[in-house]
């Protein structure tokens, strides 16, 4: 509703969709979940912020929307899924070896 009433009717519509498919597939990094609101998002496009039929009729233009919400579904999906695993990554820390050759953990020994 926020989107119909502040965005221009039109392809600017739209772009704010892809946007916000993005967003939301990056939020949610799993791709069937992100698909899913995809489709969501496409038929409201279609229904009622693009049409001014307030019906959900279907063009040849509106299977290349489904894909272009698709497509932008599964890219937030991947960035989002490589961003939390990058960050997620431990990082490498130097390995201490005491005198008889065991691993040490180093917040236990002392600074001698």
């Amino acid at each position: 509703m926020a989107i119909a009433l502040f965005v221009p009717i039109g392809m600017a519509r739209f772009v704010v969709f892809a946007a916000i498919n993005v967003v939301l597939g990056a939020w949610l990094r799993h791709p069937l979940a992100a698909f899913t609101t995809a489709v969501i998002a496409w038929s409201l496009t279609t229904g009622f912020l693009l049409n001014n039929l307030g019906e959900l009729t279907f063009s040849a233009a509106d299977l290349e929307r489904l894909v272009t919400l698709l497509v932008a579904a599964l890219l937030g999906s991947v960035c989002g899924m490589l961003f939390w695993q990058r960050r997620a990554a431990p990082e490498l820390a130097p390995v201490v070896v005491s005198r008889q050759n065991r691993p040490v953990d180093p917040m236990l020994t002392s600074a001698e």
